[in-house]
C-alpha cells in the first residue's frame, strides 16, 4: 500500500512561521539603528558647522553665518563667507528628513527659506538664529535636538 500524504504537519508549518517571525524582528531592528545612526551624524554635522562658523567669526572676524535653503524638499545649510559659499562646507539633508526651529519664545515652526544663522565677532554670541534646531526622520519619527544658546554661542546636542 503506498502513502500519499505528502503535505507538511502543522508543528513544521509553525518552526517555519516563528523562524521567520524572528528573523523579520532582527531585521527592523538593524533597519532602525541604521536611521538613528543617520540621524544622529547629521545632528553632529550640523552641530559642528555651527561651532566651526562662530569660531571662524571670532578669529577672523570676517562675516561668517550659515544659511538654510530649500530646495525640491530638501534642506542645505551652507557655511557663507559674506555671500559667498564656503566650498565643502554644505550639508544636505535627504528627503525623509525635515529641520524645525524653536525660537526664544518657545514656537516651533519648519526652518523657513534663507533663514541665517550668524554670531557676533567679540564675544561669539548668536546676533540670530538662537534657540533649538531640531533634525527629524520622517520614517523613524526620531529627532537629533541642537541647542544654540543666544548670550554665550554654546552649542549643545541633546
Amino acid at each position: 500500500m503506498r502513502d500519499n500524504n505528502r503535505g507538511y504537519t502543522l508543528v513544521e508549518i509553525i518552526v517555519v512561521l516563528a523562524i521567520i517571525g524572528i528573523a523579520l524582528s532582527i531585521a527592523q531592528l538593524s533597519l532602525s539603528n541604521i536611521f538613528n545612526n543617520k540621524l544622529n551624524g547629521y545632528t553632529k554635522e550640523f552641530a559642528s558647522l555651527i561651532r566651526e562658523v562662530r569660531v571662524n567669526q571670532m578669529s577672523y572676524k570676517s562675516d561668517y553665518k550659515i544659511k538654510i535653503e530649500i530646495s525640491n524638499n530638501q534642506y542645505y545649510i551652507k557655511e557663507l563667507k559674506g555671500d559667498q559659499e564656503v566650498d565643502g562646507k554644505t550639508i544636505k539633508l535627504p528627503s525623509g528628513y525635515e529641520l524645525k526651529y524653536e525660537d526664544t519664545t518657545g514656537s516651533i515652526s519648519p526652518v523657513g527659506d534663507g533663514m541665517e544663522i550668524s554670531f557676533s565677532s567679540g564675544s561669539g554670541s548668536v546676533t540670530n538664529g538662537a534657540g533649538i534646531y531640531y533634525i527629524t526622520s520622517t520614517n523613524s519619527k526620531k529627532e537629533g535636538k541642537i541647542k544654540l544658546s543666544s548670550i554665550t554661542g554654546r552649542v549643545a546636542i541633546e
